[in-house]
């Protein structure tokens, strides 16, 4: 038996305007936990709270359902809690898209399912996209998953450092609990910054007092 999806929508979905929004999948008795979300056109948060979770698969060859299932996932504000359910086999995937997910905003977590053979990842899709100022944390099911599986390999956070901004940061956590972070400083505030030009001009000084020896 499969568990149903606590949304679903052949065309698209979009939350904006402050929503809140939890969707649980239904847990599937024998075979494969349904979605939280499953949109086979496109999922786009702009603002609001969603929560979505994939229900369990608990048999012996079960599959957890995915927190969030969609041909294409763009989130560019808002807070995202997506996470995969558990299965007896394999666990689900926090965020699932085939297409792209691209993150260029808002507070975003994505947990992949717990399994006895393996575990789900936290973002599963052809491209991960990651911009501007988000904060995502992705973490790994265990045993095997990935905190961020993009086109069948783990993201290097290192290569996508030039596309954040300002207070940006990226938590990924792998199926043994280890945990990798890359993060963008705030701009520093204008006292601060004025202190550093007091330094500048201490070193001119200095040079000139040197050049005089």
């Amino acid at each position: 038996d499969d568990g149903g999806s606590g949304i679903y929508s052949s065309g698209g979905v979009t939350i904006s305007g402050g929503s809140t929004v939890t969707a649980n999948g239904g847990n599937g008795g024998s075979l494969v936990g349904g979605d939280g979300i499953r949109s086979g056109g496109g999922l786009t948060v702009s603002d609001g709270t969603v929560t979505a979770k994939g229900g369990n698969g608990d048999s012996k060859d079960g599959y957890g359902g995915d927190g969030i299932h969609s041909n294409g996932v763009t989130i560019s504000g808002g807070t995202v809690n997506a996470a995969g359910g558990y299965g007896g086999k394999v666990g689900g995937y926090g965020i699932c898209s085939f297409d792209r997910v691209a993150i260029s905003g808002g507070t975003v977590e994505a947990a992949g399912g717990n399994g006895s053979t393996g575990g789900g990842s936290g973002i599963y899709s052809s491209v991960i996209d990651l911009s501007g100022s988000l904060e995502l944390t992705a973490k790994a099911g265990s045993p095997t998953g990935k905190a961020l599986l993009q086109n069948g390999h783990e993201l290097n956070l290192d290569d996508i450092k030039e596309k954040l901004g300002p207070g940006a940061k990226v938590t990924a956590t792998d199926a043994n609990g280890e945990t990798k972070q890359v993060s963008i400083p705030r701009p520093v505030e204008p006292e601060e910054s004025s202190s550093s030009s007091d330094g500048g001009s201490a070193a001119r000084s200095e040079e000139r007092r040197v050049g005089k020896e």
